[in-house]
């Protein structure tokens, strides 16, 4: 009885709930979604998983890139993914959300940076029941040479 009265409660509990609110992926996870796809593509081919994430300018950025521009910016890049940290995330408006995060990547070392840390800043608008990354921002960056930090006053953006 016990069990029937608890099936019934969970399936008026989903119910009542959209068909978008209960698949919807938060704003934090499709940043994180974006960065794993971002760092592992294979070939230009792959250009497509990262847009379906995006719209706005990051959208319009990436559908503008040609092949070779797309392949020298993504995937003959030599800095690795090492970690993403999210710092703040909130909402500004009825449809957007703001994520504030730290992702460090790994150089290969000498005449390249040791490890690159960027602070970034990023606008998700919720489109079609989707968050969307639809603009980013280079905050800061610090390049980590020989165990000394330097800070660049014209971010890099991975």
């Amino acid at each position: 009885m016990l069990r029937s009265i608890w099936f019934l409660v969970l399936s008026v509990s989903l119910a009542s709930c959209t068909k978008n609110e209960i698949r919807r992926v938060p704003p934090s996870k499709v940043l994180e979604n974006y960065i794993e796809v971002r760092f592992n593509l294979k070939g230009v081919e792959d250009k497509e998983k990262l847009i379906v994430l995006t719209s706005g300018e990051v959208r319009k950025s990436l559908e503008g890139l040609t092949d070779a521009e797309f392949k020298d910016k993504f995937l003959e890049n030599q800095l690795r993914f090492k970690s993403l940290k999210i710092l703040q995330g909130r909402e500004t408006g009825k449809d957007q959300f703001q994520v504030t995060y730290e992702i460090r990547l790994l150089g290969s070392g000498s005449p390249k940076p040791d490890e690159v840390v960027n602070k970034k800043l990023v606008i998700l608008e919720l489109q079609n029941g989707n968050w969307l990354i639809a603009e980013a921002r280079n905050l800061k960056t610090s390049l980590v040479l020989g165990g000394e930090t330097i800070v660049v006053a014209d971010p890099i953006s991975p």
